[in-house]
């Protein structure tokens, strides 16, 4: 029902990013609806309780009016350039822009912090929002997850700082600028640039080179912050004309980590001596939380300043997230949808849990997987795990010689972990989990998307179980 408040619609409302844009507009005073193809938590969990209109799968149909702002995510238009919600908008004389536009325009501010790479670039966006708020600045910010600290990924402040995580992916699917260039940049945060999203760079030169790019456009008086052992990043660093601060444990860093210790939930460790305590787990968070460091005290943060807001941090949703402890079995959800994150985060829950068992479970959601590069990535990848479970494969995932299978991905895992399956229906991996796990067990959990409620389902399975073996001992 049409109402005198401005009205914007979402064409791919559900990511975890535009449904907070979704909020924010909520919070400005306009009305918002929106679709997408599918809807899955926590993104279809927000909109939920927001109480905003959406449907899916797309519907040109459904659109019966004209709103005064149409905002395009990220994959609507790459999945299909002929979605007829857009085609139907455009013809309809919308202004129609895309994610990045709006965050440019609503978010971005004149101190513009982004974090980049191939990884780590959520996490770090979430901490440096909360530590820039703890130093008093006020920054608006977008977060691309659910920070634990904040109740959306997006804010608009007063304060003339702002901090973004800068995807790289194209703008749209007629604009290949990757999103980060259009946050104006002056801070910046590299953790990595190992070759990522083969469906779009179809070369790692070509996907290191929009890095290149983006170091070589900041300001003289700005800032480039890199990983020492983020893959690419000294190559990507050369183009910069502004000051390039290097993190990481060699000597010739400029922020040097030291005598790290890991405990069960967090770690602690130097940075130039300094010590610091961090509840995030895994040397890839470590080094994280230093890029923060290096970066907020740039830009005048005091290292006081920076363990307040640290202490206070409670990470980001499918980041190591713990989702459940059932009888003695501790499970974790975690993003990872590629064979780089999947190690660092076996990785560090070995470190975290160095007695016990790590069973991972990997669903190989992710766009990449349709390319057949992205297999040799998965080698080693999973080697510190004790039992590795591969998902089914979406049917999507290409065509012909060029589809990549279940049989494929296990045997790039399996050259050198020996103790992995794939299992490719969900009521058979559910089965298989819950009965094998056993006390002191860790269970990781890796999707880029929903893992069509596996993790639920296993969990509910296995309490099941265990309330079945008490019983049976009550018995006795």
């Amino acid at each position: 029902m049409p109402t005198d408040k401005k009205y914007v619609y979402f064409i791919g409302i559900a990511g975890r990013a535009t449904s907070s844009i979704a909020h924010m507009f909520l919070e400005l005073g306009y009305e918002v609806e929106g679709s997408d193809q599918n809807c899955f938590p926590p993104a279809s969990t927000m909109l939920d309780d927001l109480g905003v209109s959406y449907h899916t799968p797309y519907d040109a149909d459904k659109i019966t009016r004209k709103p005064d702002l149409v905002v395009i995510g990220g994959n609507a238009l790459i999945v299909d350039p002929n979605n007829p919600e857009y085609l139907k908008l455009k013809h309809m004389g919308c202004r129609i822009v895309s994610f990045p536009e709006v965050i440019s325009e609503f978010i971005v501010k004149e101190n513009s912090v982004v974090t980049v790479g191939t990884y780590g670039k959520t996490t770090t966006s979430a901490l440096l929002s909360l530590v820039f708020q703890e130093a008093g600045l006020d920054p608006s910010f977008m977060i691309g997850g659910v920070p634990g600290n904040f109740t959306w990924g997006t804010r608009t402040a007063s304060g003339n700082w702002s901090v973004v995580e800068g995807d790289e992916h194209p703008t749209l699917g007629f604009d290949m600028r990757p999103k980060f260039v259009h946050y104006k940049p002056k801070f910046v945060l590299l953790i990595a640039t190992a070759w990522d999203h083969m469906n779009v760079y179809k070369t790692p030169e070509s996907y290191v080179q929009v890095f290149e790019a983006l170091a070589e456009s900041l300001p003289t008086d700005g800032v480039l912050v890199i990983s020492e052992s983020g893959e690419n990043n000294s190559e990507v660093a050369s183009n910069a004309t502004c000051e390039v601060l290097v993190y990481g444990q060699g000597k010739d860093c400029d922020f040097k980590i030291s005598e790290i210790q890991y405990e069960q939930g967090k770690s602690k460790f130097k940075i130039n001596g300094s010590e610091f305590e961090s509840p995030l787990i895994g040397l890839h968070n470590v080094e994280n939380v230093t890029g923060c460091f290096a970066l907020a005290n740039f830009c005048g943060v005091s290292n006081d300043d920076f363990q307040k807001a640290l202490t206070k941090f409670k990470g980001v949703t499918k980041r190591l997230e713990l989702i459940g402890d059932i009888g003695g079995v501790t499970f974790i959800d975690d993003f990872a949808p590629s064979g780089p994150r999947a190690k660092a985060a076996i990785s560090a829950l070995k470190m975290s849990f160095p007695t016990r068992r790590i069973i991972a479970v990997f669903d190989p959601h992710a766009s990449s997987l349709r390319e057949r590069e992205s297999l040799p990535m998965l080698a080693g990848a999973f080697d510190e795990a004790d039992q590795v479970f591969i998902g089914q494969i979406p049917r999507q995932k290409g065509t012909g010689e060029n589809r990549v299978t279940g049989p494929d991905i296990l045997q790039a895992i399996s050259a050198t972990q020996k103790h992995v399956s794939y299992v490719p229906t969900d009521d058979h991996l559910i089965q298989a989990l819950a009965n094998s796990l056993r006390k002191n067990d860790v269970v990781l959990f890796m999707s880029s998307g929903s893992f069509r409620e596996v993790p639920e389902k296993v969990m509910i399975q296995y309490k099941e179980k265990v309330q079945l073996m008490q019983g049976q001992q009550n018995e006795r």
